[in-house]
């Protein structure tokens, strides 16, 4: 599930805008299974990072249940500066279709026989800035 944020911007020309961005959240049963849904968590954000044309990272998790909080910052992560050759609503998979195609993309992957070829592939798409954009017609 994912959850919306708000942030604020400067666009070239100087005007400001503030935009909400989606923040995956969730339940889980045991304080002790979130380091192992690190990985597949990474997939989705990695899948949710072509529909929407951005970069995508979890930079850290927070839980709590009844008897400890803990709020977890990941270190060692290295973004590259993003280099978009695509204006700043230019969506890949259209809002309203974003959490079917997540789901049947995420489906899909999870399946594929190729597993680590196919996210090396997919990290391309998102990360290599001389990929050209897509236009929809």
């Amino acid at each position: 599930m994912f959850d919306h944020y708000f942030r604020h911007t400067t666009l070239e020309d100087g005007r400001e805008i503030t935009f909400d961005e989606p923040v995956a959240a969730g339940w889980i049963s045991r304080l002790t299974d979130v380091p192992k849904l690190l990985a597949p968590l990474e997939d989705v954000l990695l899948l949710a990072a072509v529909a929407v044309r951005q970069r995508t990272v979890c930079v850290g998790w927070e839980a709590s249940d009844s008897s400890v909080h803990v709020r977890y910052y990941r270190r060692g992560l290295s973004i590259p500066t993003e280099k978009k050759n695509h204006g700043f609503n230019q969506a890949l998979i259209e809002p309203q279709d974003f959490s079917r195609f997540l789901r049947r993309a995420h489906q899909i992957f999870r399946n594929a026989p190729e597993q680590e070829l196919l996210r090396q592939a997919v990290q391309r798409l998102v990360l290599d800035e001389t990929v050209p954009a897509f236009t929809l017609a």
